[in-house]
């Protein structure tokens, strides 16, 4: 599945996860226009003025429900997801933040 996912992805939109605490806002600003860098062998946030995505995954693994495991290390928090809607990417991320993706190149 990571073969279908290649390519650049920018966060357009931020959701908040229902719950009872969240440290995000919807369209957080601090998250909006970072761009996630899709290959076969290597997911990676490309540097984001102002924001904080540092998570790296070097030989990428998306299962049938969408988990994300890598080669060595993590990616995201634990129980991230990522799910392809149409043209876009759903991804579950830290404090409660839905990331929505769409495709840059």
């Amino acid at each position: 599945m990571v073969e279908e996912l290649a390519g650049r992805w920018r966060v357009t939109g931020v959701e908040v996860a229902p719950g009872p605490v969240s440290a995000v806002d919807a369209n957080d600003p601090a998250l909006m226009g970072a761009v996630l860098s899709v290959a076969p062998d290597r997911l990676a946030w490309e540097p984001h003025e102002g924001g904080f995505f540092t998570d790296t995954c070097p030989g990428p693994q998306v299962g049938p429900d969408g988990s994300v495991g890598c080669g060595e290390g993590q990616f995201g928090p634990p129980d991230m997801h990522v799910v392809q809607d149409g043209h876009r990417l759903r991804i579950n991320w830290y404090n409660g933040a839905i990331l929505l993706l769409s495709r840059v190149t």
